[in-house]
């Protein structure tokens, strides 16, 4: 055995924690496990304690490569099984005019989907299931406000399920949606097909509604999302929910009575995330968490508040990264005019269009485009494949990337390094006052070498 190239040794709170950051486990250690593992000498370790390591990933065998291992898995998540991951603007537009809102309109994209853009999706994706290999789909309605273009809804999802249905594969449908436009026969339609919802809820009513309200109007939109909710769950559709609430310096004291709320509902999916902008320039900065901040603070607390309810199991997620939609062979953002992106910030730049759904259904593909996203890896980036820090970044987003740098063709890791040690510290703090659950709990035990 060796030990793991991914070990990294943490004080916190006067406690020696190491970490690996492949496996996602941590164990408190004492001094001289820390030496007997940074000098080699495994000997110095009892054997049932070795084994333990081994299995918590601290240890390896001789024989393996873990920095080539995790490079093969990271080019084999790119597959996803051969599953077709879209997620699909119905619109850019939003009837909402929330002042943090980063997204515009863009010129080329147009505004809300039409029935000839849906019919030649549909095309589109039947030509994917049965010309090119396609074993399921992953669908996301996105926007702007995706039920501006409810009306194309109900046949979207019926052809869709058709063409999986002839083929016995699987499809999911999800929607991120403000909820103010959602009707009963947008609710039927829902729960029938299974569309998990993720809806926003910023604060108690006076705060959401000065940052929710309608263009039009200025009205907020608080009761009428409640309504809306309250609908959905009687009519057996609350597992299919998912709150989400922007946090920043003034509405964070709000999370506790948004929470209960929704629990009363019976919702049981409530997550709360920081107001940012992946490094993009925004006149909304003034209230903003900084990441530092967020991780060392409100993120801890924001667990506490939610755990009661059952809406965490941990402050922090150490699980190791792989890729995402940026990076997947079938992955797609999709512009309500049919064009290609590899994420969802970048349907505003041409320049990373990496194709076309033409009128036969068939994508007119930007080869090199596309290539310069899929083939992005670790190894391209000086230093990535010799960081002990690599699993839990993959290189960093390649959005935040463009964003600070100017290109999403290179690595960012400028925050990974103390955000590890604010995560791992948030763990440790709330294990050790008995708030993870038992299934998190395993990630993090005691070891002790027993010199």
């Amino acid at each position: 055995m060796k030990t793991s190239f991914y070990n990294l040794f943490f004080e916190i709170n006067k406690k020696l924690i190491l970490f690996n950051s492949l496996s996602g486990n941590l164990i408190e250690v004492e001094v001289e496990m820390k030496e007997a593992l940074e000098s080699g000498n495994l000997k110095e370790i009892p054997l049932d304690v070795s084994s333990q390591l081994l299995e918590m990933g601290f240890l390896q065998d001789e024989h393996v490569d873990q920095t080539s291992e995790y490079l093969s898995r990271y080019e084999h998540s790119k597959e996803r099984d051969s599953v077709l991951d879209l997620k699909l603007f119905m619109a850019t537009s939003c009837n909402l005019g929330c002042p943090y809102c980063y997204q515009s309109a863009p010129a080329k994209s147009g505004n809300v989907i039409q029935k000839n853009e849906v019919d030649k999706l549909i095309k589109w994706i039947d030509w994917e299931v049965s010309k090119n290999g396609v074993k399921g789909l992953n669908l996301e309605f996105y926007g702007g406000e995706p039920l501006l273009a409810r009306m194309q809804m109900p046949r979207l999802i019926g052809q869709l399920n058709q063409i999986f249905d002839k083929y016995a594969l699987p499809v999911s449908y999800s929607i991120i949606t403000n909820a103010t436009l959602i009707d009963d026969s947008i609710i039927d339609l829902f729960i029938a097909n299974n569309v998990s919802m993720q809806i926003t809820i910023d604060g108690d009513e006076k705060t959401h509604d000065s940052r929710r309200a309608w263009k039009t109007t200025g009205k907020g939109s608080f009761q009428q999302i409640f309504e809306n909710l309250e609908k959905i769950c009687k009519r057996g559709g609350a597992n299919l929910i998912r709150i989400r609430m922007n946090v920043d310096q003034k509405n964070i004291s709000e999370v506790h009575s948004v929470a209960s709320r929704a629990h009363g509902l019976g919702i049981t999916s409530f997550t709360c995330g920081r107001i940012h902008f992946r490094e993009k320039e925004t006149e909304y900065t003034s209230e903003m968490i900084s990441s530092k901040d967020f991780d060392e603070h409100y993120d801890y607390e924001i667990f506490r508040i939610l755990q009661p309810f059952g809406f965490a199991d941990s402050p922090s997620k150490l699980d190791s990264i792989d890729t995402c939609l940026y990076h997947w062979k079938r992955g797609y953002s999709v512009s309500p005019s049919l064009h290609l992106f590899k994420c969802d910030e970048l349907i505003d730049y041409p320049e990373f269009c990496v194709g076309q759904i033409g009128e036969d259904g068939i994508p007119q593909m930007n080869q090199l485009e596309y290539d310069k996203a899929v083939s992005r890896n670790p190894t391209d980036f000086e230093h990535c494949t010799s960081c002990r820090y690599l699993p839990q970044c993959g290189s960093g987003c390649s959005i935040r990337a463009l964003n600070a740098k100017g290109t999403p063709h290179i690595n960012f890791c400028e925050a990974t390094y103390d955000s590890v040690h604010r995560k791992v510290a948030a763990y440790v703090r709330a294990d050790s006052e008995g708030l993870i659950s038992t299934e998190a709990s395993s990630k993090c035990s005691n070891c002790h070498c027993g010199n």
